[in-house]
């Protein structure tokens, strides 16, 4: 269960979240759409427990959140296979998630300062995969990969997880079809969630 009650969030005078309230759906995959800067990332890091609201509450019975941020936040210090294994102390399991997403065998003991940032952005979908999350947010994940790895990235994560809901920030219409649920921001403060989508219905 994930839902929230009389949501508020505010950075000084900056008010971005007001009054939400909303559930959210226990399975699938649910994305966030809205112009930059709406509020989407805000709410996404409350709910996966990354920001405390000014107001509200937040009900969760989850208790492994992953985040997959736009950015790899990688460990400049340990290698790709390194930054994976830190996560679930299996190197073996790092291994064969990141042979899956780099298909270069020299990249797994590259440094970040030595990947693309395509490659990097992988490696850090390998980490957020090994850790087992319960619940998986991700906000834009796929920026800097190109079309056809983004595809093949794109399958390979939805079908890691399609036992847990996962909860995705997209400005890529192409995303919406992997998706359950679609709600919209419009403005901010948000005080809504516009519901565009629900189970298989087409989006517009």
């Amino acid at each position: 269960m994930l839902k929230v009650h009389n949501l508020s969030v505010k950075y000084g005078d900056h008010t971005v979240l007001q009054d939400l309230s909303a559930s959210f759906p226990e399975q699938g995959v649910t994305a966030l759409i809205g112009p930059s800067g709406v509020g989407k990332t805000t709410l996404f890091r409350v709910l996966s427990g990354l920001l405390k609201p000014t107001e509200g509450s937040v009900t969760s019975t989850y208790q492994k959140p992953a985040y997959l941020f736009q950015e790899p936040r990688l460990f400049p210090w340990m290698n790709a296979l390194e930054n994976v294994s830190v996560v679930c102390g299996d190197k073996q399991k790092a291994q064969a998630l990141l042979t899956e997403l780099l298909p270069q065998e020299d990249a797994l003991l590259k440094y970040p300062h030595e990947l693309s940032g395509g490659m990097k952005q992988r490696v850090s979908i390998a980490r957020a995969l090994a850790y087992d999350p319960d619940i998986l947010f991700m906000d834009e994940p796929f920026k800097g990969l190109d079309e056809a790895t983004k595809a093949s990235a794109a399958r390979f994560i939805f079908e890691k997880t399609k036992d847990i809901p996962v909860f995705f920030i997209t400005h890529d219409k192409e995303d919406l079809p992997y998706c359950d649920t679609v709600y919209r921001i419009c403005a901010a403060p948000v005080t809504t969630l516009i519901l565009e989508k629900s189970s298989k219905s087409p989006v517009e």
